[in-house]
């Protein structure tokens, strides 16, 4: 089976006690797994500003077919940490990224108010927003506001596990264009229950590297108690979906 993986990503420095922790470890490890394509996202700024890791994140997704790069959004309250609508709009236009906002690293609120009007132009370009809900410290409630207020968004919820599943569940009900990924699915057929109150269409594969080995997910969504059509729903075909609804502005 193809994997694409929605959730994958590297450090600029050897990291004791990782999994495939810097950029060529994690294309080694997707090329022997036949995962084909990952959105990519650096962890570390190793010394370097939050523009320049942006830069090298883009770089290194384009000399590689297949890997797209995921930015850090950050709210435009620092001139030289955060891009510009201008600036943003010819990223969007020029390479197709997608986005992340770490609320807890980086002390940010996913909300309008800090946003603003980045929000707009991802809506607007139908660029995916990906959250950890690690990093929401167990309320939903400012990602929901800031999702009424941007239905059109697409926006994954990564690093889904059980701890949050009540909430998981009930925010991809209430809203459209949201999707969870397999990143730590660990409950005994997980997979199964969330094709069943969600549907497969609203799931889609992601490993979680460097902090995780990605062998686990795939062979739980390999022999889950699914259809195939299902299965390759979550394995790759929401992933093309979510990526093919990208628009120029």
């Amino acid at each position: 089976m193809l994997y694409k993986d929605i959730n994958c990503g590297y450090l600029r420095a050897p990291a004791p006690g990782l999994y495939a922790p810097l950029f060529e470890d994690m294309r080694s490890v997707l090329g022997e797994n036949n995962i084909v394509a990952a959105a990519v996202y650096n962890y570390t700024r190793n010394g370097a500003t939050i523009m320049d890791v942006a830069r090298d994140t883009l770089s290194r997704c384009e000399k590689h077919d297949g890997l797209t790069p995921v930015i850090n959004l950050m709210p435009p309250v620092f001139k030289e940490e955060s891009f510009t609508p201008e600036q943003l709009t010819k990223l969007i236009n020029e390479h197709s990224p997608l986005f992340r906002i770490r609320p807890s690293i980086y002390a940010v609120s996913p909300s309008k108010w800090m946003y603003g009007e980045l929000l707009e132009l991802l809506e607007r370009s139908r660029s995916p927003l990906l959250v950890s809900v690690w990093e929401l410290g167990g309320s939903f409630e400012a990602l929901a506001a800031m999702k009424g207020e941007y239905p059109e968004l697409p926006l994954v919820l990564t690093n889904t596990d059980q701890w949050y599943n009540r909430q998981i569940i009930a925010f991809c009900k209430a809203f459209p264009n949201t999707y969870m990924d397999t990143t730590n699915l660990i409950e005994y057929e997980g997979v199964e229950n969330y094709c069943e109150l969600l549907g497969a269409e609203k799931i889609i594969f992601g490993s979680g590297m460097p902090y995780k080995e990605p062998y686990d997910k795939m062979f739980q969504l390999m022999f889950s108690e699914i259809s195939e059509e299902e299965k390759q729903l979550i394995a790759y075909k929401n992933y093309d979906r979510l990526l093919e609804g990208r628009r120029k502005i």
